[in-house]
């Protein structure tokens, strides 16, 4: 009877770290389990980039190559391309979009659907996959 009662006691102590164990294993990939946010501005993903960061966003602005306002380089690679709506400026990592040149953008409308990212300085990006 004794024996029984010790069971009853580590098993108490034991199972919430068994259940937490158990949950980490399980997580999906960054994105994968939230509907799109349709349409934010710049200024809300750059302002609450943790709300954001992970999730994944539609968002429509002028395509400005690598001829935009945004500050600082650019937070994955040199071929980062900017994309800027009327609240602010933020880097797209990820393949130009057909028929865009970088060099000489025209001011293209677009819209973009890719996931938030923040890099080690605190740099929100978008990040798109291949066409």
């Amino acid at each position: 009877m004794v024996c029984g009662k010790w069971i009853g006691i580590v098993l108490c102590l034991v199972w919430p770290f068994l259940l937490a164990c158990a949950g980490s294993t399980m997580s999906q990939k960054p994105g994968s389990n939230q509907a799109t946010v349709e349409n934010p501005t710049i200024h809300q993903i750059q302002e609450q980039p943790e709300s954001y960061k992970g999730r994944i966003v539609n968002i429509a602005g002028t395509f400005k190559g690598w001829q935009g306002k945004c500050t600082g380089g650019s937070p994955v690679a040199r071929s980062d391309w900017m994309l800027e709506d009327k609240t602010g400026c933020i880097y797209v990592s990820g393949p130009l979009p057909d028929g865009l040149s970088a060099i000489s953008p025209q001011d293209e409308q677009l819209s973009v659907k890719g996931i938030i990212r923040v890099d080690r300085s605190g740099k929100t990006y978008i990040e798109v996959s291949g066409r």
